[in-house]
């Protein structure tokens, strides 16, 4: 037949040949060469499979002829010399076998039972197989054309064999060409390719003790013993090359054939695995060649022919139109809608039951195949009733009906789910095209993955009217929007709204710049503001399609259709299915994945080994999780989470070289996770990497909701050794607290109303920035959302400063001995009373106007933020008031939106909410924190003003009320009681506290009491020491006492001391320091303690003084005299006899010790941050011991006289002058506070001080030196802070306070009036000379102990910047 066709069709008619050549007469005739051999009949042919996708193997094939022969083989391993002889001999025991069964089936199970003799050699590991018959099955051999020295810097298992032989049996034997190299693949080293585990067979017939040394050195096993070929052969090789067969000649044909996997030990490829699943699976999704088929060029133009000759037989006369019977659309009776009390009714033949009705009227559609024209027809008019009954039921509110099925059907549900129902919104997340927004949305339980473009929305602000903002399409009008600074509202008079598609914003952006550059623009505002933020303020975690928009239809959907909504129910974390994706990696390129997916009890690690092989050390991960499972059970630590535990995991283990493959390899575990649960997976991502980052190398985890869980500082390190196995166990315990945290964060996310995959590790600051951004929205005021340390304002927040304005802390200190007992309280709530009493701070100074409250009445008890004019119009709408401040106004507006958002966390917290205790909790630190997207300089500036005078109230209240301030910060105060007892001061602090908050400035302050002292020692914070107690009918409550189990020892009297300025000290000498001053404050305590027996009612603390000098004051009780002579008594033998006598015959040890012959570490001072001790040469060990001490005893101001007697013996002694610049005291101990750092862990908040906190300090080696930086740990979890973070607040902190050291202002050094020109020299109101504000010598010292920090612990930006600094100070100096 194909030689007919062929010749029928390809005869080529134009040959001629010359007849007569005279007459040229030609003759015509055709030919035609091609020819086509026809073989068989044969009974069958075997075609094998390629392991790669939609690949065919050329010229493999098997030929069986009728009787059972094999016509013609070809391509095959049976005819290769170099192959496996296990592979020839399987594949000649095979093919006959195929002709076996009667059925596909039977057929392949046939050859699948040759396919398992096979590999039960192989995965017995050829037990009952003699050496010599296994060697034969799996020796390969091959031949080298060429000498061995010809194939120099080339690697393959020949090579290697043959250099192994050299080895073995000398060069000569493998100098010449043509060497036959037999050999066999070991399983070590394992850090090696197969190309160099190659082992010569001959190796194996040597001597046992040459055949163990070669094998120990080619092996790399100095402990191999045995040389059972069995032990050293690497079978996973031989399975996988034999496996590649079983694939090409059974497997793969099989599934080809939609036959199951006949060979189930050896697995599909993970192509062809996903094919069989997906053809199994009865919900797959369909391909659109399954409804629909491809026609041919010819077919499609027939049909179209005859579709136009149909229509033009139909067409009639102009006359026909519109008669009855006819068919155009003017003979039918028409329908239309009205309107009857503002609803939509259908009126005429066309409501919801008479287009329902005409639908089934149409009947079955005619068969395409015979009557295309009059299916099309009926085609169009079915799909256009059902578009205007799907149009009549959303106007109705009728719910479609669901009974339909297949494809078409199930688009229209979800499209209808989607138009209706209330979107649960999981995240919104970004995508590749800009403005367009990916929102993850939870409907009906099933989730849905929804585009929405999201508008570029800003507010230009402009001096004169613009026209061409007034023609555009882009701009309108926004007349009752508020800057965020009342000046510029008055400076610039036109504002305008612009909304445009991000992409023309993004795409012609610099034309936008030039605009905007423009000299009459003032400035431009929330230009910082992205899509997922405009996403999140606007419409949150709740949100539905609008009215419109329903009625619209319609794919693409705005930001615009949305509306926010309230959710009804708040939904449960356990409706969700959560699958988490661990990942942590070394500097040095190790990495750890993991993907662990509880509801289906399996699990997934890979390893990456990055210069060394591919090699797994896991521990026995089923057992692990089992153990840690246990354990959690049994503590109660599982209880209320987001899922349930199985009660065990199979894990599945690989090992990779790069990072790359095994990213590929988490991408396709991911992708195959996506197909089996399409649309109910929520991805939990533990790792320290951002998640922009670990998706770039991930592109498989944008198929899921993604939510961030922080990870530990283990988490983020992997020791050297045995690594493996702690990422493993860090895994296990993500995996049991994933749960547990989930549902709190689900929890938080729905109290916030945000999506919970939008919630960052520092949740506090950012659902703050939501809050009060929705708040400033829906009050109309411009956002000055920045991602920056400034905030946008418009572009001229460079004209500000990025910290708050200058204020000095506030601080009470007073050195001093108080021998009655003292309290130390923790001040809670301040920035919130604050805020909260805003009104009441100036109207109890009397400095009405100071922050612009006179002009506005805002009121203190509801939190609708009326603000009204006070001067005789109470009701008017008032005019905003400038709150003054060192950058700027803020709008009274402002303010009282603030006080009405921490007035709704404040009472929430009341009723015990958790999530609205945390945001009263970090209300301070999101206020002050230049990390906040909506931090503002001036209003925190304004708040910490006010603070600074309800904290000057509070320290008065407390003295009217007896209290002595011994020391008092906006966290802590330390107060002298007076009471003799503890139990008595205890009642007192109890009625304080109670009496200081019912006054109504106060009544959001609460002040815990946290320590007592029978005696206290005070210099100031971080150098005190006395007698601590606890009161005894109270409970511990301080964490830094101890605790081991007796009540009654935490109770017991004990010395507790902090002397930081002994830490700059040699260590030779603290010692004795410490016992010096630990001596002298017992027996303080113990002498107040009997002066107290004796004179109850004596004063005390440091107004005792009086009693010893005024000796005859007439108000004196009688027995003054006495007690004054008692306690002169005690002072001189104290210190003029008992320490005098100690100290002069320690000074010579001292100084001894300390002399220039002991070079040890402990004789010399430390090298500390701030410390000019370590830099100065002529600094004295005893002497700066004099002076600690002769400081410390100096504190208790009845022994001044005799203290000073004191010190000039000791300076005597060591020849120093009393009044000497050498013998005064000078603190070492500088201070650099880097306030309200948090934990990304778990948001503690602490100051850091980088001088005097123990823990930040360098750590120092054995000769003194410093061998390091400290790991700076969080005081709440021991997590470890990010030192970079950290290191540019200090580079930010320097740069301002070189900033204030050079943007100062002059001031004149006789009349202090300020410099009001720039070209006087002196002043012009009295000649004085000018004089700076800040003493240079200050600045220098500030920044020589950032230097100190710097150097220490190694902080190389904070480093450059202060050397800079110092370099340039000496310069201009």
């Amino acid at each position: 037949m194909l030689n007919h066709l062929v010749h029928d069709q390809f005869t080529n008619h134009q040959y001629e040949a010359l007849e007569n050549a005279d007459r040229h007469e030609y003759s015509v005739r055709s030919e035609n060469s091609i020819f086509f051999e026809v073989d068989g009949p044969y009974r069958a042919m075997v075609l094998p499979a390629s392991k790669e996708e939609d690949k065919l193997l050329k010229k493999r094939y098997a030929v069986f002829n009728d009787d059972g022969t094999l016509a013609e083989l070809k391509g095959f391993e049976v005819k290769r010399r170099g192959e496996l002889k296990l592979i020839k001999i399987f594949q000649s025991q095979i093919f006959r076998v195929f002709l076996e069964g009667t059925s596909l089936e039977s057929c392949y199970a046939a050859v699948a039972r040759v396919a398992d003799q096979w590999l039960d050699i192989l995965f017995s590991r050829a037990r009952g197989l003699p050496d010599a018959e296994l060697f034969e099955l799996i020796t390969e051999n091959r031949s080298m054309s060429k000498a061995l020295e010809s194939y120099v810097g080339m690697k393959s298992t020949s090579l290697c064999t043959a250099r192994r032989l050299a080895e073995f049996l000398g060069d000569a034997m493998v100098k010449d060409k043509g060497l036959a190299c037999k050999f066999v693949i070991s399983r070590q080293p394992q850090d090696l390719p197969v190309s160099e585990r190659a082992i010569p067979v001959a190796i194996f017939s040597a001597e046992p003790a040459v055949r163990r040394q070669f094998l120990r050195r080619w092996l790399r096993d100095p402990s191999l013993e045995t040389a059972d070929i069995r032990d050293i052969l690497d079978w996973g090789y031989y399975l996988e090359r034999f496996g590649s067969v079983i694939q090409k000649l059974i497997t793969i044909p099989a599934a080809m054939q939609g036959v199951t996997n006949p060979v189930p030990r050896i697995r599909h490829p993970d192509w062809l695995a996903k094919r069989v699943s997906t053809a199994a699976n009865s919900h797959r999704q369909r391909h659109i060649t399954d409804a629909f088929r491809k026609v041919s060029r010819e077919e499609y133009l027939q049909k179209a022919a005859e579709e136009d000759a149909r229509l033009q037989e139909a067409q009639r006369d102009i006359e026909d139109i519109g008669a009855p019977g006819g068919t155009s659309a003017l003979a039918r009776p028409r329908s239309g809608v009205c309107r009857r009390g503002g609803k939509r009714v259908a009126i005429g033949p066309m409501s919801v039951e008479s287009a329902a009705a005409r639908i089934a009227e149409l009947g079955p559609a005619p068969d395409p195949s015979e009557a295309y024209g009059e299916w099309l027809a009926h085609a169009k008019q079915m799909w256009k009733l059902k578009r205007q009954l799907r149009a009549l039921r959303l106007e109705a509110g009728v719910e479609e009906p669901a009974d339909g099925t297949g494809l078409g059907q199930f688009f229209a549900r979800t499209h209808e789910s989607l138009a209706r129902g209330t979107w649960q919104v999981l995240q919104w997340a970004e995508t590749d095209v800009a403005g367009e927004l990916k929102a993850w949305v939870r409907v009906g339980g099933q989730l849905h993955s929804v585009r929405v473009a999201v508008p570029r929305t800003l507010y230009v602000a402009s001096t004169v009217p613009v026209p061409e903002m007034a023609r555009s399409a882009y701009f309108t009008e926004a007349r009752s929007m508020i800057l965020p600074r009342a000046a510029m509202a008055q400076q610039s008079s036109h504002l305008y709204r612009c909304e445009m598609p991000e992409v023309e914003y993004v795409s012609h952006r610099s034309r936008w710049s030039s605009f905007f550059a423009h000299p009459s623009i003032g400035g431009v505002y929330e230009t910082h503001v992205t899509p997922v933020d405009r996403a999140l303020i606007r419409l949150g975690a709740t949100a539905a399609l609008g009215t419109a928009a329903r009625r619209r239809g319609g794919d693409a959907m705005a930001l615009g259709d949305l509306e926010s909504r309230t959710a009804s129910t708040p939904w449960e974390a356990n409706e969700l299915t959560y699958a988490l994706l661990y990942q942590t990696a070394a500097s040095d390129g190790r990495q750890f994945f993991a993907l662990a997916e509880p509801g289906s009890e399996r699990g997934f690690v890979w390893v990456v080994s990055p210069g060394r092989a591919a090699q797994l050390q896991l521990p026995n991960l089923e057992r692990l999780y089992r153990e840690s499972l246990a354990a959690a059970k049994s503590g109660e630590a599982l209880d209320g989470g987001a899922f349930v535990y199985p009660e065990q995991v199979q894990f599945v283990a690989k090992a990779f070289s790069t990072a790359q493959a095994a990213a590929r390899a988490v991408g396709a575990q991911l992708a195959r996770m996506a197909e089996e649960r399409r649309g109910t997976m929520v991805l939990v991502c533990h790792s320290a990497q951002p998640a922009r980052r670990l998706q770039a190398l991930i592109p498989a985890i944008g198929s899921f909701p993604t939510v961030s869980m922080p990870s530990h500082h283990a988490d983020r390190a992997l020791p050297a050794l045995d690594w493996q196995r702690h990422a493993s166990r860090r895994m296990v315990a993500s995996l049991l607290g994933c749960a547990q945290w989930l549902s709190e964060r689900v929890a938080l996310a729905q109290y916030a109303d945000i999506p919970l995959g939008n919630i960052p590790a520092d949740a506090p600051l950012f659902l703050a920035d939501v809050f009060f951004a929705r708040r400033l929205a829906r009050a109309n005021h411009v956002l000055w959302w920045s991602p920056a340390a400034r905030p946008d304002l418009g572009g001229r927040q460079d004209d500000e400063s990025c910290e708050p304005p200058a204020t000095a802390v506030p601080e009470v200190n007073l050195p001093g001995s108080y021998g009655a007992a003292c309290a130390e309280l923790e001040l809670r709530g301040l920035p919130i009373a604050t805020v909260l009493k805003a009104p009441l701070v100036n109207e109890l100074e009397g400095a009405m106007g100071v922050f612009g409250f006179d002009g506005a009445t805002i009121d203190d008890d509801d939190g609708t933020g009326a603000v009204a004019a006070a001067a005789g119009t109470a009701d008017a709408p008032g005019r905003l008031q400038l709150l003054s401040t060192a950058d700027g106004g803020v709008p009274a507006a402002t303010l009282q939106l603030l006080r009405t958002l921490l007035r709704g966390w404040w009472q929430e917290a009341e009723r015990e909410n958790p999530f609205a205790t945390m945001m009263t909790d970090h209300f301070y630190r999101w206020l002050t924190r230049p990390a906040a997207r909506l931090f503002d300089p001036a209003l925190a500036g304004l708040v910490q003003a006010l603070m600074r005078k309800v904290f000057m109230q509070l320290t008065a209240e407390l003295r009217r009320l007896g209290m002595r301030v011994v020391h008092a910060n906006l966290d802590r105060i330390v107060v002298a009681t007076g009471k003799a007892t503890l139990p008595a001061a205890h009642a007192s602090i109890a009625y304080v506290a109670r009496a200081v908050c019912e006054r109504p400035l106060f009544e959001h302050l609460t002040l815990v009491p946290q320590q007592f002292w029978s005696f206290l020692l005070w210099m100031d914070a971080s150098n005190y020491g006395g007698i601590a107690t606890q009161a005894p009918d109270e409970p511990p409550t301080d964490s830094k006492m101890p605790d081991n189990g007796d009540s009654s020892a935490a109770s017991e009297p004990r010395i507790e001391m902090l002397w930081s300025m002994k830490e700059y000290l040699p260590p030779v000498v603290q010692s004795r320091f410490e016992l010096t001053v630990a001596e002298f404050i017992y027996k303080l305590a113990a002498f107040h303690s009997q002066l107290h027996s004796r004179a109850p009612h004596a004063a005390r603390g440091p107004g005792a003084a009086t009693a010893i000098e005024d000796v005859h004051s007439d108000n004196e009780p009688p027995d003054a005299d006495s007690l004054v002579a008692t306690k002169g008594a005690f002072y001189r033998r104290l210190i003029g006899q008992h320490f005098t006598r100690k100290l002069l015959a320690a000074l010579p040890e001292i100084r001894e010790a300390c002399g220039p012959t002991n070079r040890s570490a402990d004789a010399r001072f430390p090298q500390l941050p701030g410390s000019q001790l370590f830099r100065d040469r002529r600094a004295n060990p005893a002497l700066e011991f004099v002076k600690y001490i002769a400081t410390v005893f100096g504190l208790d101001v009845p022994a001044t006289n005799f203290v000073r007697i004191m010190r000039r013996n000791l300076l005597a002694l060591l020849e120093v002058g009393e009044f000497a610049p050498e013998a005064e005291f000078a603190n070492p101990c500088e201070r650099l506070v880097l306030s309200r750092v948090v934990c990304d862990f778990c948001n503690y908040c602490r100051d850091m001080d980088f001088c005097r906190d123990a823990d930040l300090l360098p750590v120092l080696q054995e000769d003194g030196t410093v061998a390091g930086p400290s790991e700076w740990l969080c005081l709440g979890c021991g997590c470890a802070y990010d030192r970079l973070r950290i290191e540019e607040r200090l580079v930010e902190q320097l740069h301002a306070a070189i900033l204030a050291y050079q943007s100062q202002d002059l001031i004149c050094g006789k009349c202090r009036l300020m410099k009001q020109d720039n070209f006087s020299l002196q002043c012009t109101s009295c000649a004085g000379a000018y004089k700076a504000t800040i003493d240079p010598d200050a600045i220098r010292a500030q920044v020589s102990v950032y230097l100190d920090v710097a150097v220490l612990n190694r902080l190389t930006m904070l480093q450059e910047l202060a050397q800079w600094s110092q370099g340039h100070s000496s310069v201009s100096a």
